[in-house]
């Protein structure tokens, strides 16, 4: 029968694993540790964290994590819980947060203006225009525009006038 590349490969595998199992080959072996699964965090921890231990905005600690503003708001209003992925990237800024910091010690003020920009420069609805109100109205009556009484006569049934 003739064997493929692949069932060879398969084979050669199969043996050198029951010779590491007998001891006949010396392998490497490499031993890690893997954490634990990351803790959850509460809205108050979360803003605890952006303020006290960053000292940015909302904007910029959205930046520095690479997630939306949204995000970070939600976070810290409690409306949504972070995934396991940004738990752990909040353990790690809780740990160490002069990484996150690296990037922007030089432009911290650029980052902020910069951030702050692309949040205020989106696009919006035109505005819309406001009726006049009573009092702007009455500023406009002046004598050559004002019209005089109507007489429109005695009442006809029962109005009180």
């Amino acid at each position: 029968m003739r064997k493929t590349k692949m069932g060879q490969e398969l084979i050669a595998g199969m043996e050198e694993a029951l010779a590491d199992m007998r001891g006949a080959n010396k392998l490497r072996r490499t031993t890690r540790e893997i954490a634990e699964p990351a803790r959850a965090w509460r809205k108050e921890q979360i803003a605890e964290l952006r303020k006290a231990l960053f000292g940015v905005s909302q904007p910029v600690f959205a930046a520095l994590l690479s997630v939306t503003v949204s995000t970070v708001r939600a976070w810290e209003q409690g409306q949504k819980s972070p995934s396991g992925a940004a738990r752990r990237l909040l353990e790690i800024a809780a740990m160490a947060p002069d990484i996150f910091m690296r990037p922007w010690a030089e432009h911290s003020q650029v980052a902020e203006r910069t951030i702050a920009m692309k949040t205020v420069t989106r696009r919006s609805k035109p505005a819309k225009k406001r009726k006049p109100s009573l009092v702007q109205r009455l500023k406009g009556v002046t004598k050559e525009n004002r019209h005089h009484e109507q007489d429109w006569g005695a009442p006809a049934g029962r109005e009180a006038w």
